[in-house]
């Protein structure tokens, strides 16, 4: 169970609420990715913060700041 909060200017929020589903093919991330990327006239960008690996883990929040090009990736843990 996640939610995706895209804010009106600039930063989207990634929270993860349950990552575990009773199955080491799935459990954590293990065969998804997690990041964002953006397609606009010439200009194409991406950033990642996971891909396949058990890296995301229940109560993760990701927040991504924008502009131009990506600026920072954060995580923590919901207290």
């Amino acid at each position: 169970t996640f939610e995706a909060i895209v804010y009106a200017a600039g930063p989207i929020l990634y929270q993860y609420q349950d990552v575990d589903f009773g199955n080491a093919s799935y459990d954590w991330g293990v065969s998804a990715t997690v990041g964002v990327e953006w397609y606009g006239g010439n200009t194409t960008w991406g950033l990642q913060y996971s891909y396949n690996t058990a890296s995301i883990y229940n109560s993760l929040a990701i927040l991504v700041t924008t502009g131009p090009v990506p600026v920072s990736v954060q995580s923590f843990a919901a207290e």
